[in-house]
């Protein structure tokens, strides 16, 4: 029976082990992925919206091809290219606002 508990204790720790690793491969993963981001801030034009934004420090934005990645690859959202951008709080990834535009008709 002894030996019995030691390959169970053993399989869990096996098991415990490469849950660790496999968090630590995916924390890289997401590293490497917000590390080739193009955070942006200060003035920032969108000139399909006809629009500039004037970040304060609290923000930052991230144009029509990087907002994208992360709504479709992190996020897993469908592609949507009518996304201009996206506003980001500092510090933050959880929230977002994107933007987009609309043709104004008369």
């Amino acid at each position: 029976m002894h030996a019995f508990q030691r390959l169970i204790a053993t399989l869990a720790l096996l098991v415990c082990c490469n849950a660790g690793a496999q968090e630590a491969e995916a924390q890289g993963k997401l590293k490497q992925f917000l590390d080739s981001l193009h955070f942006r801030s200060g003035s920032q034009s969108i000139g399909a919206a006809h629009a500039t934004l004037n970040l304060n420090s609290d923000f930052r934005f991230l144009d029509a091809h990087d907002a994208q990645r992360v709504l479709h690859d992190l996020w897993g959202n469908p592609p949507d290219p009518e996304v201009l951008g996206m506003l980001i709080p500092l510090g933050v990834m959880a929230a977002a606002v994107t933007a987009g535009a609309q043709e104004q008709r008369t």
